[in-house]
């Protein structure tokens, strides 16, 4: 028998315990004075993609447990046959959000992640706002990058070099009215009114410049109407786009419920029956 100083000790002691302090350890407190299914081992995803958690299925099982109060093992395994239907009813949900998810992201993915073979300068060609956005922004950041390598002090009079620069150079001309069908015509004309290297570069960075304002302003004159495609796209997509998709779901769903609805009714009869209550006869339905 322990003294009054061990018991005195053992009090104090105890107060020095405040339970657990993780947010884990609360959650795994919080089940300790509650039923835990014997089937959450099987119906929950432990780990890996898809993973969940056995906490939110037992806080699950635990709400049916409290709200229904079984007793004895047939009453106890219905309740937690309804545990386990509507977990699977909340994964159908997670289904569909997937199917919607992956349509979702497709609607951007124009925008996001324009087609590398596109031929952006074929404006004969009709395109959605989206599209036409995502090749001005291609253009853009292409101007943006001769820009800088013209900064740079990279070589543009050079016979093997002022083809690459092919488009600067017909824009000079045009903006100079001076009619050209190769780019080096614009070149020796340029020299010929005695514009010096630096010049010629000037006159070709002012062309880059005025083509990076151009893409700009558009970029901004399509955005919104890109933005409202994309609406118009996601509310189309809000729906599962292949048929086999939501005549999955709506089955599944359909034969949850009647799993759901069953047990649900044995459970009730099994409870009024032990409390001696006279019970109907069971409500047979055709579903043929």
């Amino acid at each position: 028998m322990a003294t009054e100083k061990q018991a005195k000790a053992n009090q104090q002691n105890a107060q020095k315990s405040t339970g657990p302090k993780t947010e884990e350890g609360k959650e795994i407190v919080k089940l300790n004075a509650v039923k835990h299914g014997i089937l959450s081992d099987a119906v929950v995803i432990p780990k890996g993609e898809g993973q969940e958690r056995k906490e939110a299925y037992l806080r699950l099982y635990n709400g049916l447990w409290d709200y229904f109060k079984p007793d004895g093992a047939m009453e106890d395994t219905l309740v937690e046959q309804i545990a386990v239907t509507l977990w699977r009813k909340r994964r159908v949900l997670w289904f569909e959000l997937g199917c919607l998810r992956k349509q979702l992201d497709d609607c951007r993915k124009t925008t996001e992640e324009p087609d590398e073979d596109e031929d952006e300068y074929a404006s004969h060609i009709p395109k959605t706002a989206r599209e036409r956005l995502a090749a001005a922004k291609k253009r853009l950041a292409h101007h943006q990058q001769e820009k800088q390598y013209l900064q740079e002090g990279y070589d543009i009079l050079s016979d093997e070099e002022v083809k690459n620069w092919a488009d600067s150079y017909f824009k000079v001309a045009e903006r100079k009215g001076f009619e050209a069908e190769e780019p080096k015509q614009v070149r020796d004309w340029l020299k010929e009114q005695g514009l010096t290297e630096d010049q010629i570069r000037q006159e070709l960075t002012q062309t880059e410049e005025a083509a990076i304002e151009q893409a700009q302003a558009e970029i901004k004159t399509l955005e919104p109407q890109a933005n409202g495609e994309l609406e118009r796209a996601a509310l189309l997509a809000s729906l599962p786009e292949h048929h086999w998709q939501l005549d999955k779901i709506i089955r599944y769903e359909a034969s949850l419920d009647r799993q759901l609805y069953k047990a649900i009714n044995q459970l009730e009869r099994l409870q009024r029956s032990r409390k001696g209550e006279t019970l109907p006869p069971p409500i047979v339905l055709d579903e043929t």
